[in-house]
């Protein structure tokens, strides 16, 4: 692999910065000085007069082709990009060689990490208040954590049994929230709305002169991380679930609704995203329970000899109605 950049030489100050960000990218200088005319890959023994097209691509197809993504090898060859323009300003008779000249690893974007059904019940279920009520209203809402820890008391309709989504917390403070589109009004489930009710009621209720559902003990906004580095994460090690954040809570929402027949408009009005293509983009590949039955129905058709009788019974009134 072609995993460290050496060079030798007594123009060091002419490389430190190009070496020193190339460090933070798996890529060293073994020697201490960097030699205008001759930096080379290592184990490639590649003068940089030598670098052309050709071998800037099969550097950058050796990188691709073990274990870094698109954007590690992108900045490996950023790095060198770097070196060489600075050598050419100091009067190196280099080739031109664009990234755009190369064919690179295309990006995949990962799949978001989301809690299943049964995993939101058991963290529910098991977790302390005022973490249990909290992610319960993430759990029956979609809503991003920001935005229930900035809920009011006058957030929550009960009569009309809507939860009125206005605020937003970062970094302990209250703010807007992420768009226009997520200023809106959501569905109160009826267990949501009993669940919030016996919260209100409770010692876990900390009023506050905000009115914030969700207070500590000083009265301000929980802080979404120290909220997840304390007190999800050590639950989630308990329960032996795999560690995620509370965003995971939204992305299992919208997987659990779309797997049960939820259409992407009715789930994008739900988390409320701007455009319908970012909900498509980003749960496309879940496929829902209608999709399932079809399919199963056909299987089980195919199996059983079902649509073989089925096309017998249909020649066989037509050869009547033909006779007739």
């Amino acid at each position: 692999m072609l995993d460290t950049l050496c060079a030798s030489g007594s123009q060091r100050r002419f490389y430190e910065r190009p070496v020193a960000y190339a460090s933070a990218h798996s890529l060293t200088a073994d020697s201490p000085g960097v030699e205008r005319e001759n930096v080379t890959l290592f184990r490639a023994q590649c003068p940089l007069a030598d670098l052309t097209i050709n071998r800037m691509q099969s550097f950058a197809t050796t990188l691709g082709s073990g274990k870094r993504t698109a954007k590690t090898v992108e900045n490996v060859l950023l790095t060198l990009s770097a070196i060489l323009t600075s050598a050419r300003k100091w009067g190196c008779k280099l080739p031109e060689v664009a990234l755009s000249d190369l064919s690179l690893p295309r990006k995949v974007k990962a799949r978001p990490r989301s809690y299943s059904a049964d995993e939101m019940a058991l963290i529910v279920s098991s977790a302390d208040e005022p973490l249990g009520t909290v992610c319960f209203v993430l759990c029956a809402t979609g809503m991003r954590i920001g935005e229930v820890l900035a809920l009011r008391t006058e957030d929550l309709d009960f009569q009309r049994r809507l939860i009125h989504v206005r605020s937003s917390v970062y970094a302990g403070k209250l703010g807007t929230p992420k768009s226009e589109a997520s200023i809106a009004s959501l569905p109160m489930p009826p267990v949501l709305a009993t669940r919030l009710k016996t919260f209100l009621a409770s010692k876990h209720f900390r009023q506050n002169d905000i009115n914030l559902l969700f207070a500590d003990r000083r009265g301000r906004p929980f802080s979404a991380n120290k909220l997840r580095e304390k007190k999800l994460r050590p639950l989630l090690l308990s329960l032996g679930i795999a560690l995620a954040g509370f965003h995971a809570f939204r992305h299992g929402v919208a997987t659990t609704l779309i797997d049960r027949g939820a259409s992407i408009t009715t789930v994008g009005a739900q988390l409320r995203h701007s455009d319908p293509r970012i909900t498509l983009g980003l749960y496309a590949h879940v496929v829902p329970q209608s999709q399932r039955d079809a399919i199963e129905g056909l299987a089980s058709a195919i199996s059983s000899g079902q649509l073989l009788t089925e096309g017998r019974i249909a020649d066989s009134a037509a050869e009547k109605s033909f006779v007739s």
